[in-house]
């Protein structure tokens, strides 16, 4: 299996955060007095961002930055994914005086540890943040992901809390990005505003994160049929942040109906206390769809990750592979 859209910060595991307690000279029994696990009574995507507040105050120094990274993607083994593109954001880590570039590197030491000890593919996504107003910080995370291209980074991304700004106002950081052919997804729609969504992909997003609101606008859906440009969707997060209200009420079946690629991921596996198994296991419970489509799910993640043709071709034999080992059990 395959996951494009997970975050470093909202995956780790209690054990992780008392772990990187101990590496931060804290007692690991601070875990258990914050917040990072979302609440039941969470209602938005406030609300649900506030959960990174602490992981992150712990991913301040290298050697944490290094080991949660390597922690994350050897779980993710364990759990049998093939690839995974895991995003972060470098400027949130730069609290304790590191550079943006220390932390990548930092992150690529524990992404090369995974790999070399699990045999997991991985890529990172290096988040821009709309807290980033003046889009300094982001010009240096495109810049980074530009040099850093073909030593473990895949491309960038747009994160954090869609109120704050709309995505036009990143235009700038964007149009650098597509300057330096740096590929990026882009977070719209996850406040159900479908203009971000349309924002996104006039600023050349080659996958959208979120968008659960696309069916309100049937020119929208076409659009996304026609040009094939992927939604990176996860059930369980939209469920904790409200947009939908069931997971049977997931838009999935309807724009998979209408031939839009969707790409099933996790978002946050730690704050939404989630697998990548987890999330089919839910679609396949509450939406119905033929074994044929939750397949499809596997090969359009293969299409619309950030690699070249050849690795594509290799992951997929690898799914299919897997596919005819499980069938023949």
């Amino acid at each position: 299996m395959i996951d494009l859209h997970v975050h470093l910060d909202g995956s780790l595991t209690k054990e992780d955060l008392r772990y990187l307690a101990t590496l931060n000279d804290l007692d690991a029994s601070i875990v258990d007095t914050k917040p990072y696990a979302v609440s039941p009574n969470c209602h938005s995507l406030s609300e649900y961002l506030e959960c990174f507040d602490f992981p992150v105050s712990l991913l301040q120094n290298v050697q944490s930055i290094s080991y949660a990274t390597y922690a994350v993607l050897k779980r993710f083994a364990g759990e049998g994914l093939l690839y995974v593109e895991l995003r972060f954001a470098p400027q949130k880590h730069t609290r304790s005086g590191l550079s943006q570039e220390q932390v990548l590197l930092s992150a690529i030491q524990g992404m090369n540890l995974a790999k070399n000890e699990c045999g997991i593919a991985c890529k990172l996504l290096l988040c821009c943040m709309r807290e980033d107003k003046e889009g300094s910080l982001n010009k240096e995370t495109v810049a980074l992901a530009a040099k850093y291209k073909d030593s473990g980074v895949a491309g960038i991304d747009l994160a954090g809390d869609e109120s704050i700004a709309p995505n036009s106002a990143y235009k700038a950081v964007f149009d650098y990005a597509n300057s330096l052919d740096v590929p990026f997804t882009m977070h719209a729609g996850e406040n159900k505003d479908n203009a971000d969504v349309w924002d996104a992909i006039k600023m050349g997003a080659k996958r959208i994160g979120g968008a659960t609101n696309v069916l309100a606008d049937p020119m929208l859906v076409e659009f996304l049929a026609l040009t094939k440009i992927p939604l990176e969707m996860s059930i369980t997060s939209e469920l904790n942040t409200s947009v939908i209200e069931s997971a049977s009420a997931s838009p999935i079946a309807k724009l998979v109906s209408r031939g839009v690629k969707v790409c099933i991921c996790t978002n946050n596996t730690g704050v939404s206390s989630t697998t990548l198994t987890r999330e089919y296991a839910l679609i396949k419970e509450k939406l119905g769809l033929s074994s044929d489509v939750m397949k499809s799910f596997y090969f359009n993640s293969v299409d619309a990750a950030f690699l070249d043709s050849e690795q594509k071709a290799f992951l997929k034999e690898l799914i299919n592979k897997k596919l005819n080992e499980k069938e023949n059990d």
